[in-house]
């Protein structure tokens, strides 16, 4: 038949039966199906009844083999991972939609997943406890859409299915004031002594405990922290000719370079002379800041951060709002505009807008220089700031 039916045996099984490989015209690959049978003559009249079962269906439109989204998922996976190397999101994209959305959509065949079955997605993420918040699922929505247009490209599916539009309502995570963050601070102190005993303990506490100050006063983002490495480290001058770090990150909005608090140097310091003494010699600048004991970057603090605040009895605020190590930068951006920084200068130094400031935070604006002005104080000092040092590379 023109090479549309092929019957074969498989040279690695010891008993093997005939399979069938079928090629329908006009249909984009081959279809193999097992005949159930190791008798030639019996092999091909079923192929034969099975291709023409075949054909039949592809012509009335109907699904000839099942694509399951889990195979589709794995290689937009595979995309995202080759693709995605210098995105910060991609880890957290990836970890994420396994989480939620390979598990709900796991075994469907992806051709026929339409707009009401994603709809139930949706309504049943909603009914989730505790219920995402509007944001967390538009970004399902993101990386929904993703996965269906990679599978367009890819001519698995005829059409992108319509996703529902979801609007997400100004939500910040809740801060710390700065009462609740100097109690954090003297509550670190004593959770990571607790575990000096335990070496693998006390290394990861008191990373965690230099990543939450870092943060808080440079308004990183998770990923951009992920990504940071010594190299990226450099530094600045203010107006009054004080030194300032500079980090370099590439994050949501692209590259750009982030002017960091004062104490930021202290506590970059301590990294680099922890690292020092555990390797026995200074770290390699392309290593990451924020890295396990065998220098691979550490994904998340997610756990950590969790347990820290409710060792310190600071999970929730005063309206019962769960604090997230987002908490931290959105405790920046209030504590530089109590300060009366200029809102344009806080912008760009956290890769946002003026908009999503004034949104988030409601609207402060004075006029200063760049560095002096993200990194000054008003009257009432931050009484955490320890004395300054120098890193070891200036």
């Amino acid at each position: 038949m023109d090479g549309r039916i092929v019957i074969y045996k498989r040279k690695d099984h010891k008993k093997p039966k005939f399979s069938a490989r079928f090629k329908i015209p006009n249909r984009i690959g081959v279809i193999v199906k097992s005949t159930k049978t190791a008798d030639k003559d019996k092999a091909y009249i079923f192929a034969k009844q099975m291709y023409y079962d075949l054909e039949g269906k592809f012509h009335r439109g109907e699904v000839l083999k099942k694509l399951p989204f889990t195979k589709v998922f794995d290689d937009w996976v595979s995309l995202r991972s080759i693709e995605g190397k210098d995105k910060v999101y991609t880890f957290d994209d990836i970890r994420s939609s396994r989480k939620h959305i390979l598990k709900f959509f796991h075994d469907h065949d992806i051709r026929l997943i339409d707009s009401f079955l994603i709809n139930e997605f949706f309504a049943k993420r909603q009914s989730d406890i505790p219920k995402p918040s509007a944001s967390t699922l538009k970004q399902e929505a993101r990386r929904l859409n993703s996965i269906f247009t990679f599978a367009y490209d890819n001519r698995l599916i005829k059409d992108i299915p319509r996703l529902p539009v979801i609007s997400a309502k100004p939500n910040p995570r809740p801060d710390f004031t700065q009462e609740e963050f100097n109690k954090l601070t003297k509550s670190m102190t004593d959770f990571v002594d607790e575990v000096k005993g335990n070496s693998f303990h006390y290394r990861a506490r008191y990373y965690l405990q230099q990543y939450v100050l870092i943060l808080k006063d440079t308004g990183l983002r998770v990923g951009e922290a992920r990504k940071l490495r010594w190299i990226d480290i450099g530094k600045t001058q203010t107006t009054e000719g004080n030194t300032r770090l500079v980090f370099s990150v590439n994050g949501k909005t692209g590259q750009r370079e982030v002017i960091c608090m004062e104490s930021v140097k202290i506590y970059t310091k301590r990294l680099f002379d922890f690292r020092t003494d555990e390797l026995g010699h200074t770290p390699d600048l392309n290593e990451f800041v924020f890295c396990h004991k065998d220098g691979s970057a550490v994904q998340t603090f997610k756990k950590s951060f969790r347990a820290l605040m409710n060792y310190s009895k600071l999970l929730l605020d005063k309206n019962g709002n769960k604090r997230v190590i987002y908490s931290l930068r959105h405790t920046y951006a209030t504590t530089r505009l109590n300060d009366d920084v200029n809102i344009y200068q806080l912008a760009i130094n956290m890769g946002t807008s003026v908009e999503m400031i004034e949104k988030f935070y409601g609207k402060k604006r004075t006029t200063a220089k760049s560095a002096s002005e993200l990194t000054k104080y008003s009257n009432s000092k931050n009484n955490y700031i320890e004395e300054d040092h120098s890193l070891p590379w200036e």
